[in-house]
Parts: structure tokens; sequence; C-alpha cells
């Protein structure tokens, strides 16, 4: 079942540069991550996939689309003029921008879709406005504080922290302990191994095999929580049900 849905988000990755009536142009930087321990990315509209893989250099591929400019000097131009693409060495961080520049002005209607291959080893840091991610094989911790989009987040040896304000959030296969601070959308995570605290103003959550302590505090939406070893801690909750290894709190 997760590898039907991972292949899944990931097709629908690819699928805003295929669609008609749209221009897109590529784009690609590498670096070398030596003595480098986090990467920092801060991007704008677009999807975002981030893999983890042995080695020891950061690869990033984008696809530009935009469906504004019929003629393609005119769309690299205004990309060029508008967007921020670029990565950098700061001490031991390295950090990747991919947005429109900040102007009084309306900003043209320019999507990046961002393909990354990171050395699993690396600490990762994503702030996101809008567009889905997917996270997956890394060793290092993950931060994502997102805007907007769905979320997929898969096979994280380490500690794992969310911020995000509307989307849908999938969650498996982690280690380490998981934060989750949510708006609104639904809540998937299986095989979590150590503890789970997620605060979440609606929308439904279904967890499963959690090794550590389940801390909730829940404003709306149905709460299903199986296999669960540890303990479960219920700071404040709406009006749904909660179920907790087959055992309903209210």
């Amino acid at each position: 079942m997760r590898t039907t849905l991972l292949t899944a988000v990931l097709s629908l990755l690819s699928l805003p540069a295929l669609t008609a009536n749209k221009q897109s142009f590529e784009r690609a930087l590498s670096l070398s991550a030596e003595r480098i321990s986090t990467l920092h990315l801060n991007t704008g509209p677009g999807s975002l996939l981030v893999t983890g893989v042995a080695g020891d250099e950061i690869a990033v591929h984008a696809t530009v689309i935009s469906a504004d400019y019929a003629d393609m000097d005119e769309f690299v131009a205004a990309y060029e003029r508008w967007i921020l693409f670029g990565m950098e060495r700061n001490s031991e961080k390295a950090m990747l921008i991919a947005k429109s520049r900040k102007s009084m002005y309306n900003t043209p209607n320019i999507q990046i879709n961002l393909e990354l291959k990171v050395p699993k080893r690396l600490n990762v840091m994503i702030d996101d406005d809008s567009g889905s991610i997917v996270v997956q094989h890394l060793h290092g911790e993950l931060t994502i504080d997102d805007q907007s989009g769905s979320v997929l987040v898969d096979n994280i040896n380490n500690n794992v922290s969310i911020d995000n304000a509307s989307g849908s959030l999938v969650i498996s296969d982690v280690t380490g302990d998981l934060v989750i601070e949510d708006g609104s959308g639904t809540i998937e995570i299986k095989n979590i191994g150590g503890d789970v605290e997620i605060e979440d103003r609606s929308g439904n959550i279904n967890a499963a095999f959690i090794g550590g302590d389940f801390k909730l505090n829940d404003g709306s939406g149905e709460v299903v929580i199986e296999a669960l070893q540890g303990e479960f801690i219920l700071l404040d909750d709406g009006s749904d049900a909660i179920t907790v290894n087959g055992n309903k709190i209210n």
C-alpha cells in the first residue's frame, strides 16, 4: 500500500510539466556537501521531491513552468527578472532558494517544480509556500514549515517536525519522535518509533504502530489510534470520537 501511494504522489509531481498550454524549461544546480550538516530549502509555488542518497553531493533539478507566456524568450526574461534560484554554502549549512523576489508589484505566475537528491546524512529544513512535498530516505532530522499542499514523508531515520497550515499529511517509517502542528487536512501516520505529539485544529487522524507515547491536542475530526505501545495523553479535545487501541476515549 505504501509503495502504491508513493508512486501515485510521485506521478502527480510530474503532471504540471505535461499540461497543455504551459511553457517550461529546465535548470540545474549542484553543490559539494563535504563538511555540510544541514540543508535549508526556501521554496515558493511548485512541487518538491527530496530523496536521500549515498554520496556527498546535493543535486537539484528544476522544471520552471508558466501558462502566462506564449513566447519562450519572454518567459525566460521574466524568470530571470523575478525569480531567485540559487544555492550557496554558509559555514556548515547549504541554502537553496527557489521563489519569487519580494515586490510591491504583482509577480508573474511562475511555478518551479524541484527534484533534489541529497546525502541522506544531512539534516533537512524546508520552508515552503505552496505545492506538494515528498521527502524520503533520510538519516538526518527533518523539519517542514509548509503553508499549503499535501506532505508525504517516508523512511526517516531520525526525528521529524512538521508545521502545516493546510493539506493532507502522510507520514510513515520514522524511527525518532514525530511532532505535528496542523491547521486543516487529514493526518495519516504509521510505524513511528518514538513519541508522537500532535496539535490539530481540524481533520481526521489515523495512526498505527506507535512505539512511544501519543500526546494529542485536537480541535475537530475523528481520531483512531491502533497498536499504540506507550501512553495516550489527551491535552484537549473537540467534539468528535477518539478511539485508542480499540477503546473509545470519549
